[in-house]
């Protein structure tokens, strides 16, 4: 059985190809991309936003359901009118990474992070028990959230943006 150089040169290039389309899907499964593009303040739709990411001196907080609601909708857009790609429940420990100002209102884009992952939740209260199951709403990768360095994720680290009044601040960080 003869296989040509051509037929194999083409199954290479297909199965390269879907190769591709299924490393894109994955990259933009279900985390939207941080605000500012790495810097540190930008302008987005009217909002000034100052993002300070997860890294030393980063704040925390945990999500705050309001009326009796088990949870908050992570949104993929800063007004709110995009889809919602994670659903966390109250008390959820996160890292707040951004704040955006404008149009009278305060918004946060916020990570889900593992709690044994940050330094400053060593032997904390507020920490404990505050790493709780994510409801997604958009496809993952199946890979859990991790620290790969300071201030940096991977895997299914649920993050967007929330209203200010659906999250609870900690004092100095923690």
């Amino acid at each position: 059985m003869k296989i040509s150089l051509a037929v194999l040169a083409s199954a290479l290039l297909a199965a390269q190809a879907v190769a591709t389309v299924h490393a894109e899907g994955a990259a933009t499964h279900a985390t939207p991309a941080a605000p500012c593009d790495g810097k540190s303040s930008c302008k987005i739709d009217g909002f000034s936003v100052d993002y300070a990411g997860c890294g030393k001196g980063a704040l925390f907080g945990s999500i705050a359901a309001q009326d009796g609601a088990d949870g908050v909708d992570l949104n993929d857009k800063l007004d709110g009118k995009g889809r919602a790609v994670a659903r966390l429940k109250d008390r959820q420990f996160v890292c707040i990474a951004a704040t955006a100002r404008g149009n009278d209102n305060q918004r946060h884009y916020v990570i889900a992070v593992p709690t044994a992952s940050v330094p400053e939740c060593k032997g904390k209260d507020l920490c404990k028990k505050a790493d709780l199951p994510v409801q997604w709403k958009t496809a993952t990768t199946g890979q859990s959230c991790q620290r790969v360095g300071d201030g940096k994720y991977t895997g299914d680290c649920a993050a967007g943006w929330v209203d200010q009044g659906e999250l609870d601040q900690y004092a100095d960080g923690i």
